[in-house]
């Protein structure tokens, strides 16, 4: 009798986890939320893992980090780890951990406004080299 409950209830909480509703097209649905890049990644991930089950889990992961760094910074990261070739939970993490992300807008906002060669009328160009 208590062997039955327990088998009764372990299937019960089987049947009611959210692991029965996960699918590619459910975490595709969940990232769209935070940008195309996070779509990417989670595509990236899913693709790589030989049991599914695995890259839920690692996807679920990369989803929660826009709790403790939004969603902006989050699809940064995804676009900086797929430009690298490597879109990994780890690497994103990192890169968010250490701003990395933070520099990239840096660096795009310093490359759009200005030259990093000042100008000045004694600066030769490439022909005085030839």
């Amino acid at each position: 009798m208590i062997l039955f409950k327990f088998v009764s209830l372990y299937i019960d909480a089987c049947l009611h986890s959210p692991s029965m509703e996960w699918n590619p097209d459910y975490f595709k649905n969940k990232a769209a939320a935070h940008g195309e890049h996070v779509v990417s990644c989670v595509e990236h991930i899913l693709a790589s893992v030989d049991y599914p089950e695995i890259g839920y889990k690692r996807v679920t992961g990369l989803l929660q980090l826009h709790k403790a760094y939004g969603s902006g910074r989050l699809n940064r990261a995804c676009k900086m780890a797929l430009n690298a070739g490597i879109p990994s939970y780890t690497r994103i993490k990192n890169i968010l951990k250490n701003n990395m992300d933070k520099a990239l807008i840096l660096y795009n906002e310093s490359d759009s406004a200005q030259s990093h060669i000042p100008l000045h009328h004694n600066i030769r160009g490439a022909s005085s080299y030839s």
